[in-house]
Protein backbone atom coordinates (compact mmCIF):
# COMPACT_ATOMS: atom_id res chain seq x y z
CA UNK A 1 0.00 0.00 0.00
CA UNK A 2 1.46 3.56 -0.96
CA UNK A 3 1.18 6.03 1.89
CA UNK A 4 -0.06 9.15 0.80
CA UNK A 5 0.30 12.78 2.27
CA UNK A 6 -3.44 13.07 3.40
CA UNK A 7 -3.33 9.65 4.85
CA UNK A 8 -0.10 10.83 7.39
CA UNK A 9 -1.82 14.32 7.79
CA UNK A 10 -4.87 12.79 8.74
CA UNK A 11 -3.76 10.33 10.72
CA UNK A 12 -0.72 12.67 12.49
CA UNK A 13 -3.01 16.02 12.97
CA UNK A 14 -0.79 17.99 11.08
CA UNK A 15 -1.10 20.28 7.88
CA UNK A 16 0.22 18.76 4.35
CA UNK A 17 2.71 21.50 4.92
CA UNK A 18 4.28 20.45 8.22
CA UNK A 19 4.65 16.71 6.98
CA UNK A 20 5.69 17.93 3.84
CA UNK A 21 8.63 19.42 5.37
CA UNK A 22 9.16 17.03 7.93
CA UNK A 23 9.31 14.17 4.78
CA UNK A 24 11.61 16.29 2.87
CA UNK A 25 13.79 17.53 5.80
CA UNK A 26 13.41 21.61 5.01
CA UNK A 27 11.62 24.44 6.65
CA UNK A 28 11.21 24.41 10.29
CA UNK A 29 8.96 21.54 12.62
CA UNK A 30 8.93 20.36 16.25
CA UNK A 31 11.25 17.86 16.53
CA UNK A 32 8.07 15.53 18.20
CA UNK A 33 6.34 16.03 14.59
CA UNK A 34 9.27 15.05 12.99
CA UNK A 35 9.37 11.45 14.77
CA UNK A 36 5.56 11.13 14.97
CA UNK A 37 5.38 11.60 10.96
CA UNK A 38 8.11 9.55 10.22
CA UNK A 39 6.45 6.56 12.14
CA UNK A 40 3.08 6.96 11.10
CA UNK A 41 4.83 6.43 7.17
CA UNK A 42 6.36 3.14 8.68
CA UNK A 43 3.24 2.17 10.34
CA UNK A 44 1.03 2.94 7.21
CA UNK A 45 2.98 1.39 4.71
CA UNK A 46 2.94 -1.95 6.26
CA UNK A 47 -0.75 -2.43 6.80
CA UNK A 48 -3.29 -2.94 4.48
Amino acid sequence: MKVKLGDVTKAAGFSPTTVSRVLNNRGFFKENEDWKAYLLVMILSRSG
